[in-house]
């Protein structure tokens, strides 16, 4: 068999550690998801939030505008 054609497989070593690699990289990008879906989160809260601050400030309003008309 001539040299160009000789197939080379890689060692158990040399997979495993190429198999540690890739969880390794899934599990930052496992990670990552994981704080963008955080932020998602505290941003909804705040949202929400703000909204409610929102509408409790216009029912305030509503009553004194309320009172001045009587």
């Amino acid at each position: 068999m001539s040299e160009k054609h000789k197939c080379v497989l890689p060692s158990a070593i040399e997979i495993k550690n190429w198999l540690k690699n890739i969880n390794v990289a899934v599990k930052l990008d496992m990670l990552s998801q994981l704080e963008k879906g955080e932020r998602i989160v505290d941003i909804s809260c705040m949202l929400i939030v703000t909204y409610l601050q929102f509408v409790i400030m216009l029912i305030e309003l509503k009553k004194v505008l309320s009172q001045e008309l009587k």
